[in-house]
This record gives structure tokens, sequence and C-alpha cells, in this order.
């Protein structure tokens, strides 16, 4: 049941990821974030008040923030990367990254990985090269192919990484918190990202810089919406289950942004590009096993 729950939550995260990138495009890439966890946070707000919370303690108050500035910083990162390049090829780098994180927590708390986590290791760090190139020009679809930035990758690898620290903190809380934690890290992230909203807005009208059309605005909402329904799902799991597992099942969730990519952008990769997606794909869960 826990595995279900953290599948769930990484297909709900990766919805949000792809109305958030869709905002982006339409707006700047500081103030997207920003408005998505405005509305994570009142809904998370509202959801916490329905669910029991006997005792939240100091260190609940303490991982909060924590949670709150990696997620934060995490999706900005996420979202500057995915205004510039193809979503299919920026998520499978921040899943992967992410995963990657969980499982070096795991290994700094005793656990040691089998010979099936070092060949999914190995498969993600090949992926990694390969997804981030442009096709060859042998490559039957070489003209599709599309380049991926240093910067880029290196954004989306940030986040990945910000994402599985993110993990880290929420595992950390205690199960008679409730979703106080949550609501902690998005007060945290909402201000932080606000204040970078604002103040990187050189030239912007100061009644756009915290704010944007209706388009832009539902988008962030949906995103919103879906990122706290995955975020309560993910606390809930890795309060039942091990952080190795649930982080890395949670990190599959370029599955469903992929998809929406593919199905609603009509995104294109190359072969050897699609080649390291499915790659980085299975790597996530063996590096699990």
């Amino acid at each position: 049941m826990t595995e279900l729950i953290a599948l769930v939550s990484a297909i709900a995260v990766g919805a949000s990821d792809f109305f958030g990138s869709q905002a982006t495009r339409k707006s700047r890439p500081e103030l997207v974030p920003y408005l998505a966890h405005l509305a994570s946070l009142v809904f998370m707000f509202i959801a916490a008040m329905f669910i029991a919370a006997p005792l939240v303690i100091l260190s609940d108050f303490y991982w909060g923030i924590s949670a709150g500035l990696s997620g934060g910083c995490g999706i900005y990162l996420l979202f500057r990367a995915m205004s510039h390049a193809q979503i299919s090829v920026v998520a499978p780098i921040a899943a992967v990254s992410g995963s990657l994180t969980t499982v070096a927590f795991g290994v700094a708390g005793g656990e040691r990985p089998s010979w099936l986590n070092l060949v999914g290791i190995a498969m993600a760090i090949v992926a990694g090269a390969v997804i981030s190139s442009v096709a060859t020009d042998g490559d039957s679809n070489a003209e599709v192919g599309v380049a991926t930035s240093l910067k880029e990758v290196g954004e989306s690898v940030a986040a990945g990484v910000l994402f599985g620290w993110f993990f880290v903190s929420l595992s950390h809380t205690a199960d008679d918190a409730g979703l106080w934690p949550l609501v902690i890290a998005r007060v945290v992230s909402v201000l932080m990202l606000g204040l970078l909203a604002y103040f990187s807005s050189a030239g912007v009208p100061l009644r756009e810089r915290l704010w944007a059309g209706k388009s832009v605005v539902w988008l962030a909402v949906a995103a919103g919406a879906l990122e706290m329904i995955a975020s309560a799902l993910l606390l809930i799991a890795l309060r039942r289950g091990e952080l190795s597992i649930v982080g890395v099942l949670a990190s599959l969730y370029p599955i469903s942004t992929v998809l929406l990519a593919a199905v609603v952008l009509r995104e294109k990769l190359a072969n050897t590009q699609w080649f390291a997606v499915a790659m980085a794909l299975v790597a996530v869960p063996l590096i699990s096993l």
C-alpha cells in the first residue's frame, strides 16, 4: 500500500510540473513557482485543519523549514529549466538526481547498495549524459533532436538534489504532527519565492511582480492543487515506509510529465534521446531494489 501511495504521489507531481511549466512559458520563471506554492499553501492549510495532529514538536518545525527551503528552491530551478528546455528532457534528469540523493542518504545511514543498485546508478549516469546531448547526423530523427545546455542540465540536477533533501526532511517529521510540517514548509517557500519574484523583476510594474494574467493564474492554481495532493501523499508514504524506497518511487514523476508533454504539446525527441529517457526511467526503480 505504501508503494502505491508513493506512485500516486509521483503521478500528481508530474501533472503539477506539467501545468507549472506551461504557466512558466507564458510568464516569468520567478513568478509561477510563487503562485503555485501560494495556491498549495491555501489548500494545504485547509486540509491540515481536518487531519488529526495530536502533537507538533519543535523538530517538526525545523524540518518543515528545511523542507520549505529545499522544495522552494527546487521547484524554482525546475520550472526555470523547463521554461528553456524540453520538459521530457528536464524531468527525467531531475528525477534521477533526486533518486540518487535519497539513495545516498540511505547509504550514509548504513544501507549498502546491491549489484542491481549499482547497475541502476551506472544507467542513471549514462542516461544523464545522453539525454542532454543533440542527436547525431546519423540518427534518422536528428532534425527533431533538441540541445539542452549545460546550464539547464545543471539546474535540473540541482532541482533533483533539492527534491531529494525535501524527501529527507519530511521523513524526519513525527506522525503526530499531521500535515502541519507541510504547512510550515509552504509558508517558508511562499515567502522565499515571493521575495525572489518581487526583487528579480526589474522594470516590471509593481502590480505585476506578484500576480499574472488569468491563464497563468489558473495553470498555477492547478499546479498548486496537484502539488498539495502529491506532498500529502508523500508525507503519508514516508511515515509508513523506508526513505530509499519511497523517495525513489516518488521520483517516477517524469512518467506523467513526459506523457502529458507528448500528448498535449506533441514534444518530440531524437531516437537516442528517447532511449536515454527510457534508460533513466528504468534506472530509477533499479536504484531502489
